[in-house]
């Protein structure tokens, strides 16, 4: 029979990985920097230009790989080298605009305006029609619909900007939009979401900070004022999205001379800001920032005139909740959550892991109780443990003695069954024995120690005994295979069958005329069995044991 399996739940809570952390990564593959450039293709991260240590004006363009950890240079950017320049992604390439050269002496600044394309399947640059606004750095971007747009930033004459252009990857064209509303500004942050871009605080002409946030309607060209940033005004702060949030860390505030630790996760939704766990390192700005599967990079950077090249992974907080229920089918735990990655664990062992454990179900083979970590995008979560007890060790054989069905099991609880009928319980036939009333098929449920588990059928006969009084004889009983049967003058109007206590017909012996008759058995296996004689309208069942 199945074993029958029991089960039940352990109310513990194994919420793990419920907040963010940062997770310390491979350095930046190029020299310390500041005002690089960040954004992520398929998976790859990308970083790139940006100014160094003496002023140095970089064209260097680096891949993180986050399956390996490690970065490998690309293709360096072939225009003049530069820092604060930004960049958009349209269908898996990259735009470079604007950015700026400065050797940090007076005049010996160039703003540019100069577009390039990077595709990073062919490692390969293309360039493109000029920006036809004025060149610039410090400016904000971000993409939508297959369009790129660029806004804002530091002109030639050092003043900041409020134009806002949109640029058309098909025609390589540029579209002058709606003027931006509000104070003119560079250094700010800047992310796509939906049909919007969102942009706000940076530096304005007085070179202080600004705290206002703003959302473009890339599909009516309108402008529209949100809630302020809740903390201290920022510039040169960094910004990577996930699917459902914006996360803004780090940045300068000109008003105190101080840079910021904090991380921000912002709610375009509903426009509410949470913070969230400090980046690390503490203090910095001027960093670059992208993210893939969800989960944010940032690095690089500075603080006063040090500059820097860690490299940091940011895992959000699980935002929406995972699907931790678990069944079981026989001896199997099976997680309801698709589509996800798996690890069970060993409850009764401090919740360790089990090697080579990672499908959707887990077949334990002891008793226990265990559990699954389910990993989804970024988010993970740990169902409940749940008990589980095999039920392999339960005596349920039966005999048969008599119209009487024995269970072997003592000390324990019973419960019979009609097999003829669906398994059906038969009511208070709860003891150790049964006797049927009726010809069927039978079993008991025995159960031990909360464990459960069922005999196999067993066929009975009643009227074991003689029916009417044949007188019917046979010797000996037990025998090793000779049978005498004296039918003591009853007539026989078939042959006499031997049975198995399953119900099977074993052997069939050929009617005689005579009374006293002897009956080889032959090659049959010890056990009990039944002789079955047919006289007149009646049968008369004989119980005999084999035992050669």
């Amino acid at each position: 029979m199945k074993k029958l399996i029991l089960l039940f739940f352990l109310f513990l809570s194994l919420n793990l990985f419920s907040q963010g952390f940062w997770t310390q990564k491979a350095d930046f593959g190029g020299v310390a920097r500041y005002w690089a450039i960040g954004f992520s293709i398929n998976g790859k991260g990308y970083a790139g230009l940006g100014r160094g240590n003496g002023f140095s004006n970089s064209s260097d363009l680096w891949e993180y790989d986050p399956i390996l950890n490690s970065w490998t240079q690309k293709a360096s950017f072939p225009g003049p080298a530069r820092y604060s320049s930004s960049v958009f992604v349209l269908n898996n390439k990259a735009y470079f605009c604007s950015g700026a050269y400065w050797n940090g002496a007076p005049g010996g600044y160039t703003p540019y305006n100069d577009v390039w394309e990077y595709n990073p399947s062919t490692d390969s640059w293309l360039q493109k029609n000029n920006f036809p606004g004025a060149g610039r750095h410090d400016a904000f971007a971000f993409s939508y619909a297959g369009m790129g747009y660029l806004c804002f930033g530091i002109a030639a004459n050092q003043s900041r900007l409020n134009d806002l252009w949109q640029y058309n990857p098909s025609t390589d064209t540029w579209t002058q939009k709606a003027t931006f509303p509000g104070t003119s500004r560079s250094g700010g942050i800047q992310f796509g979401y939906q049909k919007y871009g969102y942009v706000g605080m940076g530096r304005d002409n007085s070179d202080q900070s600004l705290g206002d946030i703003w959302r473009y309607d890339c599909s009516t060209d309108a402008w529209f004022q949100l809630a302020n940033f809740p903390d201290t005004s920022l510039s040169s702060a960094s910004t990577f999205v996930t699917d459902k949030r914006a996360y803004v860390v780090g940045g300068y505030n000109f008003q105190s001379n101080s840079y910021a630790p904090e991380l921000w996760e912002y709610n375009p939704i509903n426009d509410t800001w949470v913070q969230k766990e400090d980046f690390p390192p503490l203090s910095r700005s001027c960093g670059f920032a992208f993210s893939i599967n969800n989960r944010g990079f940032y690095g690089s950077g500075c603080v006063f005139s040090a500059f820097y090249k860690d490299f940091w992974e940011y895992t959000p907080s699980c935002l929406d909740s995972i699907n931790t229920n678990v069944t079981i089918l026989g001896p199997t735990i099976y997680a309801l959550a698709s589509g996800a990655s798996y690890q069970w664990l060993n409850c009764d062992n401090g919740l360790a892991v089990i090697s080579n454990e990672t499908n959707q179900s887990y077949s334990p083979p002891v008793s226990g109780n265990y559990a699954v970590i389910i990993t989804q995008d970024v988010c993970c979560d740990t169902s409940d443990c749940i008990a589980v007890t095999i039920c392999d060790s339960i005596n349920t054989n039966v005999v048969l003695s008599g119209p009487t069905i024995y269970a072997l099991a003592s000390g324990v609880s019973y419960q019979w069954l009609n097999c003829n009928i669906g398994f059906a319980a038969i009511d208070n036939e709860t003891n150790q024995s049964y006797t049927p009333s009726v010809n069927g098929n039978y079993a008991v449920i025995v159960s031990q120690n909360g464990c459960s588990d069922t005999s196999e059928c067993i066929a009975i006969y009643t009227g074991i005994e003689e029916v009417d009084n044949s007188g019917i004889e046979f010797y000996p009983n037990p025998t090793q295979g000779e049978i005498i049967v004296d039918l003591k003058n009853n007539q026989l109007k078939s042959g006499v069958e031997l049975i198995d206590m399953n119900g099977k017909i074993i052997k069939t012996f050929p009617a005689s005329s005579l009374n006293t008759q002897k009956l080889f058995v032959g090659e049959i296996s010890n056990g009990h069995y039944l002789l079955l004689f047919y006289i007149d309208t009646k049968k008369i069942y004989k119980e005999i044991i084999i035992n050669k």
